[in-house]
């Protein structure tokens, strides 16, 4: 009897494990290309979401593995740079990246691309650089027209507003100044601009920004800020000079939880809501489908929305 269950034993072992190691194996065999994703820091709720969309689409597509990073802050040009060449070390099959600037970006991705590494850019485009695969994200130029056009029709002839911009040189700041000022220029009213200074799309630096603009020029009627946390410090600057909301306008851009909450607080008028979730998961989809070599847009529009009180909720 005893004989005989070692008999089975051995049998059970001669089918068995022959499977699990054919399974093993099958595991291993499945090619798994790697995508690495750089965004321009790890510090904000936009980038956040936009990670979360990246690690969606890892989630969803087994044949690729998202590799992600950012800088501790966005003025850290040198360690986004590092970052970038750290996925060309791990052997990245596409990088996409969200150059904080473009310009000092440029080198490391052109060592990609010499290296055939495919470069996505997501966020922030470089208009006259024609190595790039594609470019996926919002037309910030046409996002912040609307920012500006909503705000000239909410305001009264003779309105003086300011402008918090992002940091100088970068194509994402530029395109939203401009378009704001294109937007607020359709309506045909007699608005000035009191003030156009960076707050280098930090909340800590808008709340410094904003004092300043607050002592130098008095009482204004608005601010655009070109990102939400700028608008967000900007509020704590209108609130610490005891300024009522109900007399100075606020609009933001990118559409954050957190300025959605301070629109439903009545401390924020509006945001300019970018998509930062589809940026990531389409990110990585756009990587995925250049890997597997198909074809995909030069530019991929991930689309825009104003945020008011009457849907804000729907954004926190």
């Amino acid at each position: 009897m005893k004989m005989n269950r070692i008999v089975c034993i051995a049998l059970l072992l001669v089918f068995i494990v022959p499977g699990m190691v054919f399974a093993a194996g099958a595991r291993e065999e499945r090619e798994e290309h790697l995508i690495g994703f750089v965004v321009k820091a790890l510090d904000q709720e936009f980038w956040f979401a936009v990670r979360d969309g990246a690690m969606a689409a890892d989630e969803d597509f087994t044949d690729v593995r998202v590799m992600l990073d950012g800088a501790a802050a966005e003025t850290l040009v040198e360690e986004q740079i590092a970052l970038v060449e750290d996925m060309i070390v791990r052997g990245a099959s596409a990088l996409v990246i969200a150059p904080t600037a473009p310009v000092q970006l440029i080198p490391v991705m052109e060592r990609a691309i010499a290296d055939g590494i495919p470069v996505l850019l997501v966020d922030t485009d470089v208009d006259d650089w024609e190595a790039k695969t594609t470019f996926i994200g919002t037309d910030n130029r046409t996002a912040a027209s609307v920012a500006g056009k909503f705000m000239a029709e909410n305001l009264s002839d003779g309105s003086r507003i300011a402008i918090l911009e992002g940091i100088p040189g970068v194509a994402t700041s530029e395109h939203r100044v401009e378009g704001f000022k294109e937007g607020l220029a359709s309506v045909g009213k007699d608005i000035e601009i009191v003030a156009s200074l960076t707050a280098r799309w930090d909340r800590a630096e808008g709340v410094t920004v904003m004092e300043d603009i607050i002592t130098r020029h008095g009482a204004i009627d608005a601010v655009f800020a070109a990102n939400d946390q700028m608008a967000l410090g900007a509020i704590e600057a209108i609130r610490g000079a005891g300024i009522s909301f109900d007399d100075i306008m606020v609009v933001g851009f990118d559409g954050t939880p957190g300025a959605a909450q301070a629109i439903l607080n009545g401390e924020m008028t509006a945001s300019v809501a970018q998509m930062p979730f589809m940026m990531g998961y389409m990110g990585v989809e756009a990587a995925r489908e250049v890997i597997l070599g198909r074809e995909i847009d030069r530019v991929i529009d991930t689309g825009a929305d104003l945020v008011t009180k009457e849907n804000a909720e729907s954004y926190l």
